[in-house]
């Protein structure tokens, strides 16, 4: 019995070890291309060279998001996301990626119906066409973890890209 907790607890801290590894290099990653875009003056012409406390009209984007996700709104999710939206998922074991506004909403729609849901923790952040929200995870009410989404907004206030990072915990 010990050695199959032990096996476990490994294997548990393993897993643990390769989500903080994948966390650290979408982190260096994310920072340098947005490094790159800055220093290049990529972006849209609202928020170009722009970082900070992110503006009010992002802010309610995200609230609508936040809304429309937990209650797994199709309809609403829709409007937030570009037709070739994806989302990269590195919380999901094994990590995902999803293509496409219509398999997007499916997704977020599915996991709505499974009890699982978004609280911000603290404001989001934008640094230039990125906005960075950290989130509570809750599974049925429950908290089960913690995230960092990072949004990538077209000129159109869309939603293109969407990265997931973060970590839940082992019930």
């Amino acid at each position: 019995m010990k050695a199959t907790h032990q096996t476990r607890a490994d294997a548990h801290q393993i897993q643990v070890t390769l989500r903080l590894i994948a966390l650290i290099v979408l982190a260096a990653a994310f920072l340098g291309v947005l490094g790159m875009g800055l220093l290049v003056g990529c972006g849209s012409d609202a928020t170009k060279g722009t970082q900070g406390v992110a503006p009010d009209d992002v802010k309610t984007m995200l609230q609508d998001w936040l809304a429309a996700n937990n209650q797994g709104d199709e309809e609403a999710l829709a409007a937030l996301y570009s037709e070739n939206a994806v989302v990269d998922d590195f919380v999901a074991s094994p990590s995902t990626r999803t293509e496409g506004r219509a398999s997007v909403v499916d997704m977020i729609a599915y996991w709505a119906g499974e009890g699982l849901a978004f609280t911000a923790s603290g404001g989001p952040m934008l640094l230039g066409d990125y906005v960075v929200q950290t989130v509570i995870i809750t599974g049925n009410g429950s908290p089960v973890g913690e995230a960092v989404q990072v949004f990538q907004i077209n000129g159109d206030g869309k939603i293109v890209h969407q990265w997931v990072t973060g970590e839940i915990r082992a019930e």
